[in-house]
């Protein structure tokens, strides 16, 4: 059984990130796995890093509870909407926050980085409102490259896998039941 965390990343209350993020947590408590679920929304920070990497920013004390949660877990989930061809402001804010250098990623001397994460998964659950092909093949797939590669890989999590939702503001109750019920299989064999 494995460690999961759990991050929605979308900050609106009651959305259907939420739903996918609540029924994903629920179904791996009880297929036996490990569990935490952290709401971005509810995470209190200052989502900003002024002075990137320059000067060190102060971390706050609910974003160390982040790292440990990190630290924690052994696959980490994380349930975002696409806004923009990216992730929520607040969300790249918490990543810019959380995931810093000599706790995420280290440089060698030889300027080469060293992901600190090592030894854990990911999935990213994407929704979205534009067709998978618009994504992919129009926009590049920005949000998927920024997460996988930009992000978890470089930190040392691998493998990272996804799954797509979309045209969410189209779909019905029956197509949001079929994407909760896909989640739920994922959650069982926590992957």
């Amino acid at each position: 059984m494995n460690k999961i965390l759990i991050l929605n990343a979308n900050p609106v209350k009651e959305s259907f990130c939420e739903a996918i993020a609540t029924t994903y947590y629920k179904e791996a408590i009880s297929a036996g796995h490990e569990a935490r679920i952290v709401h971005i929304a509810d995470v209190e920070f200052n989502p900003s890093l002024y002075g990137g990497y320059k000067f060190e920013t102060p971390v706050e004390d609910s974003l160390k509870r982040q790292q440990e949660n990190i630290l924690w877990c052994e696959h980490l989930v994380i349930v975002t909407p696409n806004w923009w061809s990216g992730v929520p402001a607040v969300f790249k804010g918490f990543i810019d926050r959380v995931f810093l250098p000599h706790f995420a990623f280290a440089y060698k001397s030889n300027g080469m980085v060293e992901g600190l994460l090592k030894g854990r998964s990911a999935r990213v659950f994407i929704t979205q409102d534009s067709p998978k092909f618009w994504s992919r093949c129009i926009v590049g797939d920005p949000l998927w490259r920024m997460l996988k590669r930009g992000t978890l890989s470089f930190c040392g999590i691998k493998p990272v896998s996804r799954t797509i939702f979309c045209i969410v503001r189209k779909s019905d109750e029956k197509q949001r039941a079929k994407w909760l019920q896909e989640t739920k299989e994922l959650a069982k064999k926590g992957e």
